[in-house]
């Protein structure tokens, strides 16, 4: 950015009383110095004819008309003095205008310049949000779509999660199975064989039971034959022999058909 030189305005009154009260110094000094310089110049023409000023009064008396003709060159100084301060005034006058036109111009120059800065800021803020802006909605995007992703993995791992326990539960249940068909299996053989024992020895027993029920069903029917046989004919028991030998014959035909079944 250009540097500003800011040029402080003079005071016009001041400077007026500066110049006034210089001039009037200047004129003081100036006349007590030529005063003097007169002064001078009478006691050495006076010490040139041996005059001694103690002993004669009157040539201290003053030439009045060197003096006034010293005077017209004193004004004619100061005229040229005052000349040169006007000369002097109106070229501070015409500076103080000119620095202030400079001043006005550079600072308008400034002012352009802090208003092209601060479009320029403007434009850049305005940038920066819409940028703040967008980034805002990226990252929201990126967190939206990473939720979304963790929320199928986390599904995916539950499926996945899922399906192994699916698959433990149905090997579990087959090995449990096969454990409840060994049992089974064992089991029925075991009960098999029990009832095989079983029914061998009842069938041992029931044969054994039929040999000798058929022992005593035979005996019976000897001994009803013979009964028969030494009863006569017309005997009115011989008829309830012959149907308790008929009984005793029907239940021997019975116990022959008699099977255990399993």
């Amino acid at each position: 950015m250009k540097l500003i030189n800011i040029y402080p305005k003079i005071p016009r009154q001041s400077l007026s009383d500066f110049f006034k009260y210089t001039i009037l110094s200047f004129f003081l000094l100036i006349t007590v110095f030529l005063y003097t310089f007169s002064l001078y110049n009478i006691a050495k023409e006076d010490k040139t004819n041996n005059t001694n000023l103690n002993n004669n009064p009157k040539y201290a008396i003053i030439d009045i008309s060197k003096v006034i003709y010293s005077f017209k060159d004193i004004y004619s100084e100061l005229t040229k003095t005052k000349k040169d301060i006007q000369d002097t005034y109106k070229e501070l006058a015409n500076l103080d205008k000119s620095l202030e036109l400079q001043f006005i111009k550079e600072m308008e120059i400034y002012s352009n310049n802090i208003l092209a800065k601060q479009k320029e800021l403007q434009k850049e803020l305005t940038e920066n949000l819409l940028k703040n802006q967008n980034l805002n909605q990226e990252i929201k995007n990126k967190i939206i779509s990473l939720k979304q992703k963790i929320e199928n993995e986390i599904l995916k791992k539950r499926n996945q999660t899922q399906n192994i326990i699916y698959q433990y539960e149905k090997e579990l249940y087959s090995q449990l199975n096969q454990t409840v068909s060994k049992i089974q299996q064992n089991y029925h053989q075991k009960i098999k064989s029990e009832i095989d024992n079983l029914y061998k020895k009842y069938k041992n027993e029931l044969d054994k039971y039929k040999i000798s029920l058929n022992e005593i069903y035979k005996n019976e029917i000897t001994n009803l034959n013979l009964k028969l046989i030494n009863t006569s004919i017309y005997d009115p028991k011989r008829e309830e022999l012959l149907n308790k030998l008929e009984q005793i014959k029907a239940k021997q035909e019975e116990l022959y058909k008699i099977k255990l079944k399993k």
